[in-house]
């Protein structure tokens, strides 16, 4: 058994070829889990909309995967993440390429 102690933050790259778009995405986790990276077909998501997604994200939580829906235009996304008090779904949509923030609907 190892004496030391556990890694405190876990970072992984991802890329996505979804619909039409390359989603490229660098997520970092724990406490909260968050999207430190994201850009699509290149393009970088603005800090103001990458700040409203990870607003969602629950203070204590562990990125366990990503989950996708893609057509021609629209890229739905989903980051799964685990929690002390259940499993949550952190919804990220493209449409055209831009972000569609789907927090309140």
């Amino acid at each position: 058994m190892e004496d030391g102690t556990p890694a405190r933050e876990y970072t992984s790259t991802h890329r996505l070829r979804c619909g039409n778009a390359m989603i490229e995405l660098e997520i970092a986790s724990p406490h909260p889990v968050r999207v430190v990276r994201l850009a699509v077909d290149g393009a970088a998501v603005p800090a103001r909309q990458l700040q409203a997604f990870n607003a969602q994200s629950p203070g204590r939580g562990w990125f366990e995967g990503i989950t996708s829906s893609c057509t021609s235009t629209r890229q739905a996304l989903t980051l799964r993440v685990s929690t002390p008090t259940g499993p949550v779904a952190l919804p990220l949509v493209f449409e055209g390429g831009r972000w569609v923030d789907t927090r309140g609907r």
